[in-house]
């Protein structure tokens, strides 16, 4: 009972640990793409990155979308009428 089940880790010096890969075919959902959309937008806007001067034009409707989008995702797991 007291003997464990699993051979402890051993540890690898200069390992690296390597991000899990996605297949190309994988479809993310729509509200998955457009806060990608906007994160992809943001990080390389410099207004966007700016916190004291908000988000510009377009970023700002990147984000607008993405709430619209998630928005009616919650609505419809929730069984709300679209």
């Amino acid at each position: 009972m007291d003997q464990p089940t699993d051979p402890p880790a051993q540890h690898q010096t200069g390992a690296t640990t390597r991000p899990a890969l996605i297949a190309s075919a994988t479809r993310l959902s729509p509200m998955q793409e457009a806060y990608g959309g906007y994160t992809r937008h943001a990080l390389g806007c410099s207004a966007c990155t700016d916190v004291d001067r908000g988000r510009c034009r377009e970023g700002e409707q990147l984000w607008r979308d993405y709430h619209q989008i998630s928005d009616q995702a919650y609505r419809k797991l929730a069984g709300e009428d679209l």
